[in-house]
């Protein structure tokens, strides 16, 4: 499975309700409005930690990093805001500083929800994102020809989301080799 769709049928499985997907889902931490886990697709065993900030619209902000280091930034949005599929530059605002994620593929399901995926290139890019997370009071989605913000997050409880993240992306990466139990004792150890 490629990694493109892995992540969209992660997406997917957040915004379908009652969607059935074979994975096995690993709740790591509760905190504030954000949610970090673990997901294992039941089928390869591929693995990914997932930090996601669930608005009350239910829009979502996930990072996700996977066990072969893939990094990576999803946004669903309940409505509508691009009339198709396209791949273009993705524009963030955390605390008035922009961010601007070139290549991004924007989505447009039948349903109306609007979705983006990013892929971070490596190197530093995802690390430094975080960062910025973490010491940011809110993040906002921009809708770049009109200068307007399609949806903010606040990013309270971020700093123990993230660090969440980054201790559950060393146990899967560090793991590789370990047997899945030993893997989940970890992981379980790990919640707070």
């Amino acid at each position: 499975m490629s990694r493109t769709s892995f992540c969209l049928s992660i997406l997917s499985l957040v915004l379908a309700s009652g969607a059935a997907y074979a994975q096995e889902r690993t709740p790591l931490l509760q905190h504030k409005s954000w949610e970090v886990d673990v997901a294992v697709d039941s089928e390869t065993g591929y693995r990914s930690c997932r930090a996601s900030k669930v608005a009350h619209s239910g829009d979502v902000l996930r990072l996700e990093t996977d066990e072969d280091g893939t990094e990576f930034l999803i946004i669903a949005l309940s409505d509508a805001h691009w009339p198709e599929d396209f791949i273009g530059d993705l524009k963030l605002d955390i605390d008035d500083e922009e961010w601007t994620l070139e290549g991004a593929d924007f989505y447009i399901w039948p349903s109306g929800i609007s979705a983006v995926l990013f892929d971070f290139p490596g190197g530093t890019a995802f690390q430094e994102f975080m960062n910025d997370l973490t010491g940011g009071s809110s993040v906002a989605l921009m809708d770049e020809p009109r200068h307007r913000s399609l949806f903010t997050w606040s990013l309270e409880g971020s700093s123990a989301a993230l660090s969440k993240l980054e201790d559950c992306y060393d146990i899967i990466r560090d793991a590789n080799h370990q047997p899945r139990v030993e893997i989940k004792k970890q992981l379980n150890s790990s919640r707070g």
